[in-house]
């Protein structure tokens, strides 16, 4: 028996998401076989909350609850989730910080905000060519004229420098971000 374990705590996660608790878990379905792993990873508090994948498989209204209790998790001390997922509602919704890794190394990692910040698509009045070769510009197209860049406030100064004018600015959604770090 685990020391921390508190079946009180597990008995009312069982009863959340419906287990039958009498069934044998190699005869469950996928979705119900990650809410027990599930529940078993909660039941006994730990201080860091390692999950891979969690809500794969899983019905959407259990994917809700478990996003409730994992903010929940959050909200009770000094406690960590790391998360393994490739679905970007749980990143959105459960991350502060976005770790990018390719083939098991770790490429980049950042705050959630500072992603969100810096990582844009912006419409530009005329396209100089030092833009092309600039480290922070990802992408340029011609017609019309725009950028992709991973330093939005670095890239206005560089254009206001050039008296180049922004017309239209879109923040980036993560998934498309992920397309830029795996090029």
């Amino acid at each position: 028996m685990v020391p921390s374990w508190d079946q009180k705590w597990y008995d009312a996660l069982i009863k959340r998401y419906e287990i039958d608790s009498k069934e044998k878990y190699r005869n469950c379905s996928t979705g119900t076989k990650r809410k027990v792993d599930f529940i078993l990873a909660l039941a006994h508090h730990p201080a860091i909350l390692l999950l891979d994948e969690p809500t794969s498989g899983v019905d959407l209204v259990s994917q809700r609850k478990m996003k409730d209790d994992l903010l929940r998790f959050m909200e009770e001390g000094m406690r960590s989730i790391l998360i393994a997922t490739h679905q970007q509602e749980e990143i959105k919704q459960l991350s502060d910080y976005i770790c990018f890794m390719n083939k098991g190394q770790i490429i980049d990692h950042l705050e959630k905000e500072q992603l969100q910040e810096r990582w844009a698509r912006i419409w530009i009045s005329s396209l100089p060519k030092e833009l092309k070769q600039h480290p922070n510009v990802k992408q340029v197209s011609e017609e019309p004229f725009q950028l992709v860049t991973n330093d939005l406030p670095g890239i206005e100064s560089v254009l206001e420098r050039l008296n180049v004018q922004i017309t239209h600015r879109q923040r980036l959604d993560l998934d498309e971000v992920m397309e830029y770090y795996f090029l």
